[in-house]
């Protein structure tokens, strides 16, 4: 089957334009970069319609997502074509940081979602929505067997096990994009965070030792609004 080309593809002028001149980068201030990203930690689900409270992760080197969709391909007798069925979707990302003197990425998470200064801030409805969740937290944070084997989670901000039984809870992500001219571009939240990797890398001529976390997560819920736009 044959086709035409439309207007927009007629007007192509390689030699003289840009392919879209609303894009072009060098003289608008329409273009979004990783100075005007910001990220904030969560809780696991945001609920359509409703607002909830979300804290800045604080400083991260990198930050990756990525989505994918299962798919099956189903062949027919009698026909070379073939047919697609989707599966749900499935995603992981990363994030990394240097080490400092300070909270590290696994406390730095579970410490601006589960608790402030070393009590439990979320067993309300208006901040997580599951007081049972807050409670089962509260109740490992005063269990003597944990203390025994994760004591230094338990006393300092330096997380550094993947062993810690209250890595089980999930948390959720805000990403916020800005363009250079401070308007909010849009954004997306990732729930049901649940970490799945630690790394800590260092070499002996690297002067600062990085620190990463992969995850997985249940799903990606788009943000209609966040800082710097209209609607917030």
């Amino acid at each position: 089957m044959s086709g035409t080309l439309s207007n927009t593809a007629n007007n192509w002028d390689w030699k003289e334009k840009f392919v879209d001149s609303k894009a072009n980068a060098s003289t608008s201030a329409t273009f979004a970069s990783a100075d005007s990203t910001l990220i904030c930690v969560g809780p696991p689900e945001a609920q359509k319609g409703s607002q909830f409270n979300v804290q800045k992760l604080g400083a991260a080197s990198s930050f990756s997502l990525s989505q994918q969709i299962p798919q099956n391909r189903i062949a027919e007798i009698g026909s070379r074509r073939v047919h697609f069925v989707n599966g749900t979707p499935v995603g992981g990302g990363s994030i990394s940081r240097f080490l400092y003197h300070g909270p590290t990425l696994l406390r730095q998470s579970y410490k601006l979602v589960y608790d402030t200064k070393e009590k439990i801030s979320i067993g309300s409805e208006e901040f997580f929505g599951n007081p049972d969740v807050a409670g089962m937290w509260e109740q490992m944070i005063k269990n003597e067997e944990a203390k025994e084997i994760h004591h230094a989670h338990e006393k300092t901000d330096f997380w550094i096990s993947c062993w810690d039984t209250k890595l089980r809870y999930p948390i959720g992500f805000a990403v916020y994009f800005q363009d250079s001219g401070g308007r909010f571009i849009g954004g997306y939240y990732v729930e049901g965070v649940q970490y799945n990797m630690h790394n800590v890398g260092q070499q002996a001529s690297q002067t600062l030792i990085a620190e990463s976390l992969s995850f997985a997560f249940t799903k990606v819920v788009p943000l209609a609004t966040g800082p710097g736009s209209e609607l917030n």
